[in-house]
């Protein structure tokens, strides 16, 4: 509900939250006790039946009930309070009569010198006339201060009056006030007259002269000890009454259910039986489908030695509890038969993706073969970027494999060792230039990178092993200066001998040819690369096929183990059995239970007979010292009464107390007039 409303609206989870928002954000009391008192004074006032009798009297007693109760401490509080107040009067009083007393004997001491004065003045005429007029002036001061007191004199004397006629309106009030409390006083003892015709309360006659007693505060509290005392023997005679009641409806209730249980239990024996009976039937059918499994499934089936264990497991089975072997011995033949295939599987899919990936790669190298004019060297990326370079600057170039051709003293070994040591050396792919684009082609290479030969006539007979094959006649000069500086000789600065030996500057060792030579020779790259072509595609075929060859094995291998997975969650459950075994444990439950309870009810058969005399016993003692009738209407109509004869108490006593502090502050009120017309006389 919360989370349905939100954060930004109220939520509260008590009634006194609620009506602390309610009061704040409507009411506005400082108090919630004065709110609740007000929703109290809303409730009697709607009343519907308020209309019909709505008298003084009723809303006196709306507006009584409205008030909150007072506590012992509260009208303890109240009563000194008014005494309190009543002795700072009297002390101010007291003060007054002090400053008025002071005043009457000023005003003697005046007329004394107002006398001497017309004295004075009547001898004016022997005296001198300075000293006379000396006189004369002071006595005119004397005159004004004493008007000047007999004014302050007058004002005192209204001020007593406004007193008086404060205290007249103060006394009124009370009055009032008096008049009511002890309407409600007789109205209260009116009803709890009415109340003693029907609880009999033998105190009942202290009551009427408790009100005008100093003393009745404490001699209510007696009292209403006794009426709580009295409420509780009720009480407790009333809780007996019900147990016997309980007790009876308990007796009679346990009788018949005492019959009903013999019932039941001779029926659920008959039901245990016929569970067995089913229980028995289902497993030997759960055994025989998993023997039948071989001749049914495809992949996933069970050995005679597995078999035999799940028909042990079988016949110990009893809830799912013991499935935890079964589903061992399902779960680990699953896990092996899948296993076995997701390994197929795997090592077929990587083949896959082996073959796949040479044929990607066959097909590249294709492309590529088809693509070029005739075939050429492995070569760096950054070698084809110099060549491309060295175009672009017009520098004339030849690989030296294409510069130069076997010639007709050259055997089949002889071009393939030539071929090779030439490679090891180095030179097979070494750009030949001509004399005058050395330098800027060395320009070139200083800012790139590759080998270039550049070699002057040794003057000695050309190799005869190899021929210059470059078209171009400036290059052509170079390659035959090349081959001049080639031979056996070891003073021939590149040497190639024919058992393999091989020296360029600093660089010697010795070839073995693994292969066929396929660069020098424009005819022989151009066959290679036929021949190369042809074995590509032939390989890429060749792999198709396997990759073909692969996917069908994969998709075969892939569709058994979706027939082991469907096959596996196919396997006989035991769902019936459950169901079976189940049924045979509630109805031997409830065999045993009604049984227990049978047992049971007979012995709470007879505790309830021996409470019922229990219980009978002890009404006896509980109502001997009471006069009402015994049963519960009765003794429930009584309770009520007490507790309503309590609360007329409760309200006599607070009336009362509030009754004397009112005649008090009247008595005062009276002695301070009195005072105050005394202190007029006096003036």
């Amino acid at each position: 509900m919360k989370k349905v409303l939100g954060e930004n609206n109220l939520f509260t989870e008590t009634q006194k939250d609620y009506m602390h928002f309610v009061n704040k954000h409507i009411f506005g009391f400082p108090r919630l006790e004065q709110y609740e008192q007000f929703i109290r004074l809303l409730i009697k006032v709607r009343d519907p039946k308020l209309s019909k009798e709505f008298t003084p009297k009723k809303v006196y007693e709306i507006l009584n009930d409205s008030l909150q109760t007072l506590s012992d401490e509260d009208l303890r509080a109240m009563v000194d309070a008014a005494r309190g107040k009543l002795e700072a009067e009297m002390e101010e009083l007291k003060e007054t009569k002090e400053k008025l007393e002071k005043s009457y004997k000023r005003a003697g001491e005046l007329k004394a010198e107002k006398s001497l004065l017309e004295r004075e003045k009547e001898a004016v005429g022997t005296i001198d006339l300075e000293e006379a007029d000396e006189k004369l002036r002071q006595c005119r001061n004397r005159q004004e201060d004493a008007r000047k007191e007999f004014a302050m004199y007058c004002q005192s004397i209204e001020n007593h009056r406004n007193a008086i006629r404060e205290y007249d309106a103060a006394a009124r009030g009370i009055q009032k006030n008096i008049d009511a409390y002890q309407m409600e006083i007789e109205q209260l003892v009116h009803e709890m007259d009415e109340l003693q015709e029907l609880i009999c309360f033998s105190g009942h006659g202290q009551i009427l002269s408790l009100w005008k007693n100093s003393d009745g505060y404490d001699e209510c509290k007696k009292i209403r000890s006794e009426i709580e005392k009295l409420s509780k023997n009720v009480e407790a005679a009333l809780e007996e009454l019900k147990k016997f009641k309980e007790i009876q409806i308990q007796w009679d209730r346990l009788s018949e259910e005492c019959s009903s249980l013999e019932e039941k239990k001779a029926q659920a024996w008959r039901q245990v039986n016929d569970a067995e009976t089913m229980e028995e039937a289902l497993r030997d059918d759960l055994i025989e489908a998993y023997y039948g499994l071989e001749q049914h499934n495809q992949e996933f089936y069970l050995s005679k030695k597995e078999l035999g264990q799940m028909a042990v497991y079988i016949q110990k089975y009893q809830g799912m509890p013991d499935y935890g072997s079964i589903r061992n011995l399902i779960g680990n033949i699953w896990e092996m038969k899948n296993q076995k295939l997701g390994s197929g599987l795997s090592a077929l899919e990587v083949r896959k993706e082996k073959l796949a990936e040479s044929l990607r790669v066959c097909r590249e190298e294709l492309k590529e073969l088809e693509k070029v004019p005739e075939i050429t060297p492995v070569r760096r990326e950054i070698l084809c970027r110099t060549r491309k370079k060295l175009t672009e600057n017009h520098i004339s170039f030849l690989p030296f494999y294409e510069a130069v051709d076997f010639t007709e003293h050259a055997s089949v070994q002889d071009r393939d060792l030539l071929e090779c040591q030439l490679e090891d050396a180095g030179l097979l792919d070494a750009l030949v230039v001509v004399q005058k684009d050395y330098t800027r082609a060395m320009k070139v290479l200083g800012e790139w990178s590759d080998k270039i030969l550049c070699l002057e006539d040794s003057g000695k007979m050309r190799y005869c092993k190899l021929t210059a094959a470059a078209g171009d006649m400036e290059l052509r000069k170079m390659v035959e200066q090349i081959l001049s500086n080639i031979g056996e000789e070891d003073d021939c600065r590149i040497v190639l001998r024919s058992d393999g030996y091989f020296r360029h500057g600093a660089l010697e060792g010795y070839s073995r040819p693994e292969t066929e030579a396929c660069y020098i020779g424009e005819s022989i790259r151009r066959e290679k690369k036929k021949e190369q072509i042809r074995k590509k595609t032939e390989e890429l075929q060749l792999l198709q096929q396997e990759l073909e060859t692969s996917e069908q094995e994969i998709s075969g291998v892939k569709k058994r183990i979706g027939i082991l997975q469907e096959e596996f969650h196919g396997l006989p459950v035991f769902d019936e059995l459950d169901e079976a075994i189940a049924m045979k444990k509630d109805l031997n439950w409830t065999f045993e239970k009604c049984s227990e309870e049978c047992r049971k009810k007979q012995k709470e058969k007879e505790s309830c007979e021996i409470l019922k005399k229990q219980s009978a016993q002890r009404i006896i003692t509980r109502c001997r010292e009471l006069p009402y009738e015994r049963n519960i209407e009765s003794y429930e109509e009584i309770l009520g009464a007490l507790h309503e004869y309590a609360y007329q108490l409760e309200s006599f006593q607070i009336a009362g107390m509030r009754f004397l502090p009112e005649e008090a502050s009247k008595d005062m009120h009276k002695q301070l007039i009195e005072k105050e017309e005394n202190a007029i006389d006096i003036v």
